[in-house]
């Protein structure tokens, strides 16, 4: 067997030494790449409902129509104060437009659209045919105006 000597010899390589990057400023500038890459791609909105879906714009006039009327007869607003917010194309499984009606006659399958709608800070969903005369309020979908929420609650003497 061959013995391993260690070499003992001090001369100076001429290979570069590298140096890693320090782990917090490696952090800080990959946090910087990845902040301005993906901040820029992102769209400017004003809130949830600031712009309309681009399913609302096909929704038929006469769909969006009678949807704004319910809405305008429920609410007691003018339709003017109202908008679509959301839109969008749905095979609803029964003509009763999955709504929990218990009716012998809603037995087959309609296609339609479920629509949002809002009013200031309400807002209701609809279900509809594709014709639009056939709609209905999903129940239990209209968030009510925060004045309401509190005018509700029980006063509390002060102290």
């Amino acid at each position: 067997m061959k013995s391993i000597i260690p070499s003992s010899s001090t001369e100076a390589t001429a290979e570069p030494i590298a140096t890693q990057p320090r782990p917090f400023v490696l952090a800080v500038v990959l946090t910087a790449i990845l902040y301005f890459s993906v901040g820029s791609t992102l769209p400017r909105t004003t809130g949830p409902f600031s712009r309309t879906s681009p399913v609302s714009a096909s929704v038929s006039a006469s769909v969006a129509n009678a949807v704004l009327r319910d809405v305008s007869e429920r609410a007691q607003m003018p339709a003017s104060a109202l908008r679509i917010v959301h839109a969008e194309p749905h095979t609803w499984g029964n003509e009763c437009l999955e709504l929990q009606e218990h009716r012998a006659d809603c037995t087959k399958g309609v296609s339609g659209w479920q629509v949002i709608v809002a009013g200031g800070p309400r807002r209701w969903v609809y279900r509809t045919d594709a014709t639009g005369s056939l709609v209905k309020l999903h129940q239990g979908t209209v968030m009510p105006v925060f004045t309401e929420i509190v005018s509700e609650l029980p006063s509390s003497p002060r102290q």
